[in-house]
């Protein structure tokens, strides 16, 4: 089954399966690694901006309250875009992963931010890890609340 940007909310899941911890786990790291870049670079843009526009050459500190509230913001932006109408990142193209409602069909821009605000948390304090061990299909605190699933797509052709 291909999940298209047409797909409706009545999709079946037959060539999809949940992602695994493990796999969860590599997305994350390469998230992580992939995001550190653009996050530096937006982080010094603003730190150029505010030393040689706004401050007559001042060295362009900036107060950390801010360099979260950016960090957070960029994030959110980047997630929740990716994940919403059947949309997906580098990761998780590479590893053959997309985010779905339990239906099976294409999320919303408002879920994917719902999922973004409770995968925080969730991923800082560890508890999605203890969540998707113990638990028989998976699933993890953001994608329980927010009604949405992280899924393998299943190879069928042998090659």
């Amino acid at each position: 089954m291909k999940l298209s940007k047409e797909s409706d909310t009545t999709t079946e899941l037959k060539n999809f399966e949940i992602a695994s911890l493990w796999i969860r786990f590599m997305g994350m790291v390469y998230e992580t690694i992939l995001l550190v870049g653009p996050i530096f670079f937006s982080i010094l843009i603003c730190s150029l901006l505010k030393a040689y526009i706004f401050n007559n050459n001042s060295d362009g500190s900036l107060h950390p309250v801010f360099v979260q509230a950016l960090v957070f913001f960029l994030t959110a932006a980047y997630f929740t875009w990716g994940w919403s109408k059947n949309r997906v990142t580098l990761p998780m193209k590479t590893l053959n992963l997309r985010i779905v409602s339990k239906s099976g069909g294409p999320i919303t821009v408002s879920k994917a931010f719902i999922r973004f605000l409770i995968a925080v948390p969730s991923t800082l304090t560890g508890i999605w890890l203890i969540s998707a061990f113990f638990r028989d299909d998976g699933l993890c605190p953001q994608d329980l609340i927010s009604k949405t699933m992280l899924v393998k797509s299943i190879n069928e052709s042998i090659s």
